[in-house]
């Protein structure tokens, strides 16, 4: 039987505390949280999991109904945390009785803020009675009502209204693991998979020949291919923003904000030991990191450059490659589904800020392309102010093919992509 302390109510509102007090992201603080409990069974941790994407989907459109039920008051983050997992679950999502959710929040209030206990019970209490005569609408449409203004509009004028609409409601949620094969047939590891995974689901990806979506199956860190390396977890739009760079074997290539370096690795999967993939980015830690994991799954890398490219180049030289990928900071719209977090921390400010900073990033690195290569711009965003206006005017070169990809059209997250030639 599951303890109080390790209720999966308990835990969500510890990840999403996390999430508020330290900035953490969604899935890193869960899938933290539940490393930490290897003993909760796989129904908990799939409830934990439900509850966590649930509520911050659902935080914005809970907000507003506490606004109404108690104007004027503001729960501190533990207890914000709290409503939100238990209004989401009264709300939206039974997994018991409400008697049940209500007793078990007072139970968690108490090790939180024992004096806070009679106001978190009399707002739940009040919440029910609310939605005797005033039912929620589904998830999607209280997430789409729950959209700040500034955003709507934004995407309105990059998608258009029905499409914005339609974006903003895409499932599933959470949205699927995806993997990428290095090593093998695709077939021959989805049938490997499912045998060592009967309970989970694997789809070949219709968008890259490369791409299995995972749906289920526990942490697939555990899992012997990607343990072996033959398999690596990325994104399949992030996979597409690879093939959209055309690598060809013999060519030098710069991954200029590598990151954790799925990309990077991609590439140097295409070159097939020609050429060579130099990667760079604002942190040491992360291109560490890098060179760690390349080691680890067998891949020569090239150079490694630590820059801050809103600032210059660094040690990069002029007209020194065939292609460049620069996967820019941003705001990260297009992961909603993913991190329904953001919208509790984007501001109509802050897309200004970023739009500044994509443009000075892209002015300071496209001189590393020789002149006839690419550079290939993308952002885990869909919207025009982080592309099409981040793009437009770039002196030397002249936009090819752009590409919006949307979790409501194409299953993966939404991107914006765009691939120019040096003149």
């Amino acid at each position: 039987m599951t303890t109080p302390a390790l209720s999966p109510r308990a835990l969500a509102t510890s990840v999403i505390r996390r999430v508020l007090l330290d900035d953490a992201f969604a899935a890193a603080a869960l899938t933290a949280e539940l490393d930490r409990h290897v003993q909760l069974s796989s129904r908990d941790r799939a409830a934990v999991t439900d509850l966590v994407y649930g509520a911050l989907r659902a935080a914005r459109y809970l907000d507003g109904r506490l606004s109404r039920l108690r104007p004027g008051l503001s729960l501190d983050p533990p207890l914000r945390a709290l409503f939100w997992v238990a209004g989401y679950e009264l709300t939206f999502r039974p997994m018991a009785p409400p008697p049940v959710v209500v007793s078990d929040a007072v139970e968690i209030c108490k090790s939180i803020q024992r004096s806070a206990s009679g106001l978190v019970n009399a707002l739940l209490r009040r919440l029910l009675d609310d939605l005797t005569t005033s039912p929620a609408p589904p998830l999607p449409e209280a997430f789409v009502t729950g959209t700040p203004r500034w955003l709507r509009r934004a995407l309105d004028r990059s998608l258009g209204s029905g499409e914005a609409e339609r974006f903003l409601a895409a499932g599933p949620l959470p949205p699927p693991l995806c993997l990428r094969v290095r090593q093998g047939k695709r077939a021959s590891w989805m049938e490997r998979l499912q045998a060592e995974n009967p309970s989970a689901t694997f789809k070949e990806s219709p968008l890259v020949s490369s791409a299995i979506r995972c749906f289920g199956g526990g942490d697939p860190r555990r899992w012997s291919g990607v343990r072996e390396g033959a398999l690596v977890l990325q994104e399949e739009g992030s996979q597409l923003i690879g093939q959209c760079l055309e690598v060809r074997p013999g060519e030098i290539i710069l991954d200029a904000c590598a990151g954790r370096g799925n990309k990077t690795f991609l590439i140097a999967d295409a070159l097939g030991g020609s050429g060579r993939v130099d990667a760079a980015d604002l942190h040491g830690t992360k291109l560490e990191r890098l060179r760690t994991e390349a080691e680890r799954l067998g891949i020569k890398l090239g150079d490694t450059f630590e820059i801050d490219a809103s600032v210059g180049r660094g040690a990069i030289r002029t007209a020194a490659y065939d292609r460049l990928l620069i996967d820019a900071p941003c705001s990260g719209v297009g992961t909603l589904r993913r991190r329904p977090e953001i919208l509790l921390r984007r501001t109509e400010s802050s897309l200004g800020e970023l739009q500044t900073l994509q443009r000075t990033i892209v002015r300071n690195l496209a001189p590393a392309v020789k002149p006839g290569g690419t550079l290939l711009y993308a952002v885990c965003s869909v919207l025009r102010e982080e592309c099409e206006e981040v793009i437009e005017n770039l002196e030397g070169f002249a936009l090819e093919e752009l590409w919006r990809l949307l979790p409501h059209r194409e299953g993966c997250d939404g991107y914006a992509i765009a691939r120019l030639r040096a003149l």
